[in-house]
């Protein structure tokens, strides 16, 4: 039987070609639009956890006179990574702080200073470009880390001096890594830890950031930082904010996944059109050779396996080779990608891929029954005209 299918669709090549070609058509495109709209997806959520953190994030404002010196400050940074290892401290720095490439620099790189913890990179999508983040064990070593904008003046490995305004003497830091922060100006991020140890800085705040998993909701937060605080260094915490922005961009996620859907589908129904099309434009064209089968002996039955059977061995090779390209093109995503791209790269979307060779395989087996039907009812009379 598979032999006599395989037959039959040699005898009309082009006809093969074209249910194949608008099958195929009709898959990939679904697969993709449906991967369209993850990417889509994903690079908004990407995009807002790099610029306002990973959520739910509660932020602590506190205020403490000790902040300054480095034993209390890495005693308060130790008690609270204690309760949660994914927080940070940023300290709001009273003194300005200027970095430049040479001692001798007339000015320092224009740009924003941020004195934080190590765990500042688990609370922000940060991507290295180059490098790592300093770790919590090396808050004695004097170590920044730089965003995109200031790498051309302080490179990675490269030593950055420090300077107040309070200060004559450069403090040397090491340039450790280059992150995709996604600002335009130039960033500098310093361990705080190593900070308040080697320079003389002044900060009687700081901003906690507490990535509240599993929640427990900013008064229980606020509760524990108040408790922290009175048992390291004192102080009292002056408010407490949840940042969630997923609100505000998951109606545009919800809006372009439907629209890719729909696209998806109306592509889907299409290719469904175009087979049922070909299959009766074929039909018309092979009556007289159903004629003469069935005046041979051809069943009803074995007429309906034929055309049925050639649009299902149709559908199984295009679906195979339909879900083959879409994973080349996933693999391929990669590729242009930057490695430091913020933007995680797609999984193959099994589901989508799944449902479109169903639907493509329900279509072939729908779109050939309205000719199949018509093949069997073709009267073995009629070949003898």
């Amino acid at each position: 039987m598979l032999r006599q299918l395989i037959k039959d669709l040699r005898l009309a090549p082009l006809r093969s070609v074209l249910t194949g070609l608008s099958m195929l058509i009709g898959i990939v495109a679904v697969i993709l639009a449906v991967l369209a709209g993850t990417i889509g997806k994903d690079y908004l959520v990407a995009i807002n956890e790099q610029l306002y953190g990973r959520t739910p994030l509660v932020t602590v404002s506190m205020n403490s006179p000790r902040l300054s010196d480095a034993d209390d400050f890495s005693r308060l940074a130790d008690a609270i990574a204690v309760k949660n290892h994914e927080t940070a401290i940023v300290l709001n720095l009273d003194t300005d702080i200027t970095f430049s490439p040479g001692t001798q620099s007339n000015g320092g790189i224009k740009g924003d200073v941020v004195a934080t913890t190590p765990g500042y990179s688990s609370i922000y999508n940060l991507p290295m470009k180059s490098g790592r983040w300093y770790a919590g064990g090396e808050r004695s070593t004097a170590s920044i880390v730089v965003n995109l904008a200031a790498e051309q003046n302080l490179p990675k490995d490269s030593t950055a001096y420090a300077k107040t305004n309070q200060t004559t003497i450069a403090t040397p830091f090491t340039v450790t890594g280059v992150v995709n922060d996604g600002r335009t100006d130039p960033t500098i991020y310093v361990n705080a830890q190593a900070l308040t140890q080697y320079m003389r800085i002044v900060s009687r705040s700081a901003t906690i950031l507490w990535l509240d998993f599993p929640q427990l909701g900013k008064q229980r937060v606020r509760t524990v930082v108040e408790d922290i605080l009175f048992d390291s260094i004192g102080g009292s915490v002056s408010g407490v904010q949840t940042i969630d922005n997923a609100q505000s961009y998951e109606s545009v996620i919800a809006v372009m996944q439907i629209a890719f859907g729909v696209c998806a589908i109306l592509l889907l129904f299409v290719s469904a059109i175009g087979i049922v099309n070909i299959g009766l434009a074929s039909l018309e064209s092979r009556t007289r050779e159903l004629l003469v089968r069935r005046a041979l002996g051809a069943t009803r039955a074995s007429l309906i396996g034929l055309v049925i059977g050639s649009q299902l061995i149709i559908g199984l090779s295009v679906s195979l080779l339909a879900v083959a390209i879409s994973a080349c093109a996933v693999g391929a995503l990669p590729a242009f990608l930057p490695s430091y791209s913020p933007l995680q790269p797609p999984a193959f979307p099994v589901a989508a891929a799944i449902a479109a060779v169903s639907a493509a395989l329900a279509t072939s087996i729908i779109g050939s029954l309205v000719p199949a039907i018509r093949a069997a009812r073709l009267q073995p009379a009629l070949a003898l005209r």
